[in-house]
């Protein structure tokens, strides 16, 4: 319940982030020179918006001319939200002549509201000859404020006759400012959605000298972790879990991989384990899922072959090394030794973004785990207290790796993460 406290805020808290992006977003412009994006010309009076006769800034303006009684210069654009503006914004001149009498009415999917007298929102109080003077109209004004179908405005002739030509430029709906103050209540009892658990993860790595302590354990708890991954990165694909060395080393790691189980059980976490494409075997992987799960009884369920095995970066013994019709080939035979030891398990494949040949070695790929770094990442001297504290083993800061595993895969993901992982069943 905890955790769903922690993240009922923090979705509260995005909400209020949208809310005042949508009110602080920028002025929309309707014509400045030309009419601005989704914005047409609707209008059923004579007018002109090329006209370089009187300009306020840019090279034109639209000139409107009434020739008879009750036209209407209409703008119209399809139904939009207007929480986000809070006035209409022009300038207008009046040509040779001074005064005019024209009604100004917005329009909500197309249903004309009550105009509005055009002189009372004239700075200066009317339209003057010779002159650009600005208009702000409220869209409470005109009963368009905070509706979600404003789609249009018109400028009406409102004497019952002809007028003589007048001129219009830098049209805009004018941004609202985002509310100094916001208000909201959490009930952070009531639960809207069950977090997937494995969401909340940390990598461990076997370089880790304070990783199996009384510490980490706390730490690990009180973050929350669900999952962790072992032996960690690239030295998986070099790494004996046997003798916990790597390559020809005599020399051992600082944490093996019962420490490493040990860790896991105290905090009641599951792992995800990577087991030695490069330079391992078919019967090593194996018998290391014998050993964790029937010999050990720690049932981790989560299995990945290989390290990034596209890199050039990885050690690959293989006779085609970083190929991934090798690889998928490799790992059908490594997923179905691991699975005929115990058959609960689920198998990760290591694939990269456009890569299809894995297809070939007829595996049914059913899930998609991503393995992505979030925040600064520490170099390899930092150990799990050190992250999950918040510090890199040189000072700096960091946030915690997380590992997101089983998530359904349907396609194609949308995001660039570090390593991609399909879990086969």
């Amino acid at each position: 319940m905890g955790r769903m406290r922690i993240v009922t805020v923090t979705l509260a808290w995005l909400l209020i982030v949208a809310a005042q992006e949508a009110r602080a977003q920028s002025d929309q412009t309707i014509y400045a020179d030309a009419l601005g994006a989704g914005w047409q010309d609707w209008s059923w009076c004579a007018r002109d918006f090329n006209s370089t006769d009187y300009i306020h800034s840019g090279t034109k303006s639209a000139k409107v001319t009434y020739t008879g009684a009750w036209q209407g210069f209409y703008l119209r654009h399809a139904s939009q939200d207007s929480s986000g503006y809070s006035d209409l914004v022009f300038w207008i001149h009046g040509g040779a002549t001074s005064g005019r009498n024209i009604t100004v009415a917005a329009q909500l999917n197309d249903v004309a509201q009550a105009g509005v007298g055009l002189n009372q929102f004239i700075l200066g109080g009317s339209v003057a000859a010779g002159t650009w003077r600005k208009v702000t109209i409220p869209l409470s004004a005109l009963n368009a404020a905070n509706k979600p179908n404003f789609n249009g405005f018109w400028l009406q002739d409102a004497s019952g006759a002809a007028q003589a030509p007048f001129y219009v430029d830098d049209i805009t709906l004018v941004a609202a400012p985002p509310p100094s103050q916001i208000q909201i209540t959490v009930d952070a009892n009531v639960v809207k959605r069950t977090i997937d658990p494995r969401l909340f993860g940390v990598a461990a790595a076997v370089w880790d000298g304070h990783f199996n302590t009384a510490a980490t354990i706390s730490l690990l708890t009180a973050s929350g972790t669900r999952v962790s991954r072992f032996p960690g990165g690239s030295l998986s694909d070099d790494y004996h879990w046997r003798t916990n060395t790597t390559g020809n080393n005599t020399w051992q790691w600082a944490t093996s991989f019962d420490a490493f189980a040990n860790v896991m059980h105290g905090v009641g976490a599951d792992a995800f384990i990577t087991v030695n494409y490069g330079s391992g075997t078919t019967q090593e992987a194996a018998d290391w899922v014998l050993y964790s799960n029937v010999t050990k009884g720690y049932g981790f369920h989560y299995w990945e072959v290989g390290n990034e095995n596209y890199g050039s970066w990885e050690n690959d013994l293989h006779a085609r090394p970083h190929d991934p019709y090798t690889y998928a080939l490799a790992f059908r035979d490594y997923k179905n030794a691991m699975k005929a030891v115990d058959s609960s398990i689920k198998v990760g494949a290591v694939v990269i973004t456009g890569e299809r040949a894995s297809a070939r070695a007829g595996e049914r790929l059913s899930a998609l785990a991503v393995s992505a770094h979030v925040g600064k990442r520490c170099g390899g001297s930092s150990t799990t207290v050190e992250r999950l504290s918040g510090h890199c083993g040189d000072g700096s800061r960091t946030r915690m790796h997380r590992e997101q595993l089983g998530l359904q895969q349907s396609g194609q993901a949308d995001h660039e993460p570090d390593q991609r992982t399909l879990l086969c069943r």
